[in-house]
């Protein structure tokens, strides 16, 4: 006879189908690397300004306040697979500092001067390879969790984006959100290589193009992360933060005097 599971056992399941402990894991690992993480933060939807949350933002903030770069992550746990469509054309006419995330004018003003340094240091800029256009979940029964998952973590980025240029007591000039997505789901690639043929092959992490219809938003790229590609995630946090202000150094010191 099978013994009943015990009321613990049924939370513990319950909680790790909701994304809870992959939420708890990503924000421990970025808080151990000295990043300032706040948990189940309220945003204002940018469509509804209805209250919403996101899972985990990560901040990386310039002292006197004049730069902040935050990394605003989304958490799924799903039992089927992701589907991220792929290809080499994917940002083709599409500036690259939209891609790299939602930024103020300043600071995408900024990095113009640093076109050369972002493609050759900066992963999250460069984006080699095929980019993804579309997201799915494989064997769906009806919900699109990878669609509202991305949307989430730009709606949220945006609105982070909105609070710092409305704010009346001080506008950070060099902002950055990059939104990101982590699933606890197998993520597969689908593409077709030159001879036409479709291939699907696993991936830990990817970059997706999103440029949903939000206000006056204009697309910018995603970082897609599984479970497995944490920590490989978390050195990139930690290399573009790093990466953007040291290279805005200067215009942070222009910006003072």
């Amino acid at each position: 006879m099978t013994q009943e599971k015990s009321l613990t056992e049924k939370v513990t399941e319950w909680l790790s189908s909701q994304g809870y402990p992959l939420e708890m894991k990503v924000a421990s690992r970025l808080r151990n690397s000295g990043f300032w993480v706040q948990h189940s933060v309220h945003y204002a939807d940018p469509e509804t300004l209805k209250s919403r949350e996101i899972d985990v933002i990560c901040t990386q903030d310039e002292p006197i306040g004049m730069a902040k770069i935050h990394f605003v992550v989304e958490c799924k746990s799903t039992k089927k697979p992701w589907v991220m469509f792929t290809s080499e054309y994917t940002l083709d006419n599409y500036s690259r500092l939209l891609a790299l995330a939602i930024t103020s004018d300043k600071a995408r003003g900024a990095l113009v001067n640093y076109l050369q340094d972002l493609n050759t240091s900066l992963s999250w800029f460069s984006k080699k390879g095929r980019i993804g256009y579309s997201l799915t979940q494989a064997f769906t029964d009806g919900l699109d969790t990878p669609y509202e998952a991305v949307l989430g973590a730009v709606k949220a980025s945006l609105s982070l984006y909105n609070d710092n240029e409305n704010c009346k007591s001080f506008v950070s000039p060099f902002f950055f959100a990059f939104p990101v997505v982590i699933t606890s789901s197998p993520l597969f690639e689908c593409y077709l290589d030159r001879y036409g043929n479709t291939k699907v092959q696993e991936i830990q992490e990817g970059f997706l193009f999103f440029d949903g219809r939000i206000g006056n938003f204009s697309g910018t790229c995603l970082r897609i992360v599984t479970e497995n590609a944490i920590e490989s995630f978390n050195n990139d946090v930690k290399d573009t933060s790093e990466g953007l202000m040291k290279l805005l150094q200067n215009d942070i010191e222009n910006e003072l005097n």
